[in-house]
């Protein structure tokens, strides 16, 4: 109880300090060597949510979670930040990337022998329907070919060695012994085996035969690559494990007060400067961000102002993370740990909230100053010459665009409507794009995992909706419209979810010539209510094609 009592006592004294708080309640239980994991989650209403420390017994089992698989940007609480800031500094993640790659590696090697196996027992079979071992020639090839999977199998073995020579691994005597007479009997084993083929009369049973017998070869080859690899791994994953050990706590402990503290300090600017508050404890009751409407509204923006990522940061540093953090204020994006930095309560609304990190993210990344030299040559901000105050006019109106003006409300300048509609939303003639296809959320890897799948659901007519979704998208980027029809079509015969589909289809009608097809979807999808901009655009697209008609 006395303990308790001191908890209790030493979390209120810090609520006037939460940013200097939390690290050292992280750095005393690294210190004293608890369960890190355990530590976090069992305070995790004080580090995520700013809970206040006497209250925090009624919210325990109450809390917000993050969906596990998140439609739009990755998002953290400040606990999962914290264990990933960990897990970097004492390589875990390294390791378990490690342990990872080794599985992966492992599957693969199985996978081989397997199918060696199965091109064992088929070349069996075959020699099996070739020679009667019935007279003089075919038992005496009888024994060679029952022996065959032992031969392979001293083959590979000799290759483990002949491979382990080459790099300088030191042999005994015995050894050396033992490997030559393997190559000599390997040899013994080629001729008779190269014997046994010129035995074949038919040349093309011949040939598909020895075509065989170098397929298995081929495989022994992959099963040392494979092998070298494991060993590679396992090598790395020892030598991994001692740095580990050796990593000392104020290290771990320093690293997480530097992290803190810089992301301290980036929020007290920030809300400093527009209003807010940072670090504060607070009531159970108080509404913070919904975490559904946070990744809907994402999504709904990126979706809209597609061209967000594309930089040259992207390639390198990938997507922005969504960090949630105690606190109220406007959104704002930290470059330097590539996260976009969320008060859990908004000063206005969550769109608002949002569209000020946006803008952030994109000026952050913007080498030329394009973005805001272009806004600051429109009337009336010509006038202003302080560039704070551009940029949070920008951050306005661009709040607006994607806000209100995506929602039908005309209430920007005609200026700036035309600057933000030429500049930075979707044109006349090009297709909705879903948030997992705009240029830059998907690349490298998981762009190629993606496209596998979809050619694997396609080959075993298994594909689903979503699969064929993003597939229409990237035959619709590649202008093979006739193959982005027979998948939308495919899609729509499956499901109704997907309403843009009709707009897509609408557009590759109009690229096709094919005004009354065009007509009727473009209608469909309006009939849909969808939101009232790309029912705007649509609508636009009827007026077009009727005015042609």
């Amino acid at each position: 109880m006395v303990h308790k009592d001191k908890l209790t006592a030493e979390l209120s004294s810090a609520a006037d300090n939460y940013w200097d708080y939390v690290p050292a309640m992280i750095a005393s239980a690294l210190r004293s060597n608890r369960d890190i994991d355990e530590y976090i989650e069992r305070y995790r209403p004080l580090i995520d949510f700013g809970i206040n420390p006497l209250q925090l017994a009624e919210v325990r089992n109450s809390l917000p979670v993050i969906p596990q698989k998140s439609k739009s940007l990755t998002i953290l609480f400040v606990s999962d930040w914290m264990k990933h800031v960990i897990a970097v500094v004492t390589k875990k993640e390294e390791r378990e990337a490690l342990l990872h790659k080794e599985e992966k590696v492992a599957l693969q090697m199985k996978q081989l022998i397997q199918d060696t196996s199965n091109l064992q027992v088929e070349r069996r079979r075959k020699l099996d329907s070739i020679f009667s071992f019935n007279d003089f020639h075919g038992r005496s090839y009888l024994q060679l070919i029952e022996s065959l999977p032992k031969i392979d199998a001293i083959k590979f073995d000799s290759l483990l060695k002949n491979d382990a020579l080459s790099r300088g691994k030191y042999f005994g005597i015995e050894e050396r012994r033992t490997l030559a007479n393997e190559r000599q009997w390997l040899s013994l084993q080629e001729r008779k085996i190269e014997a046994l083929l010129s035995m074949i009369t038919d040349r093309e049973t011949r040939l598909g035969t020895a075509a065989l017998f170098e397929v298995i070869r081929e495989q022994l080859n992959k099963q040392l690559a494979l092998r070298k690899e494991l060993d590679s791994l396992a090598e790395r994953r020892y030598q991994l494990d001692e740095e580990i050990f050796a990593i000392p706590v104020e290290q771990i402990t320093g690293k997480i007060s530097e992290k803190i503290m810089h992301l301290k300090t980036i929020l007290t600017e920030e809300t400093s400067r527009v209003g807010g508050e940072t670090g504060v404890f607070r009531r159970v009751k108080e509404q913070i961000i919904d975490i559904d409407s946070l990744n809907e509204e994402l999504r709904r923006i990126i979706e809209f102002d597609r061209e967000i990522f594309a930089n040259n940061f992207i390639n390198k540093h990938g997507l922005p993370t969504v960090l949630l953090v105690p606190g109220k204020g406007d959104g704002m994006y930290d470059s330097l740990d590539n996260i976009i930095i969320m008060p859990m309560i908004p000063n206005f609304n969550l769109a608002d909230s949002i569209a000020a990190a946006l803008v952030a993210y994109r000026l952050s990344h913007d080498e030329s100053k394009q973005m805001i030299r272009s806004f600051s040559r429109l009337n009336p901000n010509t006038k202003q010459s302080s560039p704070y105050a551009i940029r949070m006019q920008l951050i306005k109106s661009y709040s607006k665009w994607v806000n209100i003006e995506y929602d039908g409300y005309h209430v920007l300048s005609k200026n700036e409507r035309i600057w933000f509609s030429h500049g930075y939303a979707p044109k006349r003639g090009e297709f909705f794009i879903p948030f997992e296809m705009v240029r830059g959320v998907l690349h490298g890897d998981k762009y190629k995992e993606l496209v596998i799948r979809i050619n694997e659901g396609f080959q075993n007519e298994t594909i689903k909706p979503e699969e064929l979704w993003f597939a229409s998208i990237i035959s619709c980027k590649r202008s093979e419209l006739d193959k982005a029809e027979m998948q939308i079509k495919k899609l729509l015969s499956m499901s109704n979810d997907y309403i843009f589909a009709q707009f897509n289809m609408g557009v590759i009608a109009v690229k096709l010539n094919r005004d009354q097809v065009a007509i009727d979807y473009f209608s469909n999808f309006i009939s849909m209510k969808p939101p009232k901009w790309w029912a705007a655009a649509a609508q636009e697209y009827l007026v077009a094609l009727k005015n042609q008609g």
